[in-house]
């Protein structure tokens, strides 16, 4: 039986038959130079994606080779967890092999993956609500803060767990661009071409959400900053 191999990322295998797909199979080795090369050419994300439509598998395997930090970068931004980011970037690229041809050329193939990602790793972020879990070990990129003493250090790895506790209780559609915006430090630009909503409606969430999470803070003492 046929297997897609995770290029470099240590292992996302799935059963064609689970895919409802009929493949080759083939080594998952693939050692070519360049991705999405085709005589000295670099295939967009879009040819790429054309390709493995009609046919070629191989074409999804650039595809995961050129995204797949990307999307590993994007869930950690809610998860918190790096283990969990790999299942959710995996989950996503399967989800994406699995949707393809729903693709229907509407923004960025980069975006369409994105978004998978964002929407899988708010899955995880409701499962571990529902399991009373805040995943957010530290929120060290919210928390840019020099730590000369034992004191600070304790008092910065707080900081970062009471914002981790309002982020995980906030709204999606607060958290996300708020998340994609001051963790993964996405323009407010891309972000709403990511997230498919107006330049205005981004500015208004991710000022909202930081609003929240200064009136979290406040309430529990720990600064409004």
């Amino acid at each position: 039986m046929a297997q897609m191999e995770w290029l470099g990322g240590g292992g996302w295998r799935d059963e064609t038959e689970r895919l409802g797909r009929t493949s080759h199979p083939r080594s998952t080795a693939i050692a070519r130079v360049g991705v999405g090369t085709r005589g000295g050419h670099m295939d967009s994300d879009e040819r790429l994606l054309e390709r493995f439509l009609g046919g070629d598998e191989r074409a999804f395997d650039d595809l995961v080779r050129r995204h797949e930090a990307l999307l590993r970068n994007v869930a950690y931004g809610f998860v918190r967890d790096r283990g969990l980011a790999e299942d959710v970037a995996q989950d996503s690229f399967l989800r994406a092999y699995r949707k393809a041809r729903s693709f229907r050329g509407q923004g960025a193939v980069r975006s369409w993956l994105c978004r998978i990602a964002v929407h899988r790793a708010q899955d995880e972020l409701r499962r571990i609500r529902r399991k009373r879990e805040v995943p957010w070990q530290a929120a060290e990129e919210l928390v840019r803060r020099d730590s000369a003493s034992t004191e600070e250090l304790a008092a910065s790895r707080e900081l970062g767990r009471m914002i981790a506790e309002a982020l995980a209780g906030m709204r999606n559609e607060h958290r996300t661009p708020m998340v994609l915006r001051d963790v993964q430090g996405m323009t407010y630009s891309e972000i709403a071409a990511l997230l498919d909503w107006p330049l205005g409606t981004v500015q208004a969430r991710i000022h909202r959400a930081r609003l929240e999470v200064r009136a979290y803070l406040k309430a529990r003492g720990g600064g409004g900053g």
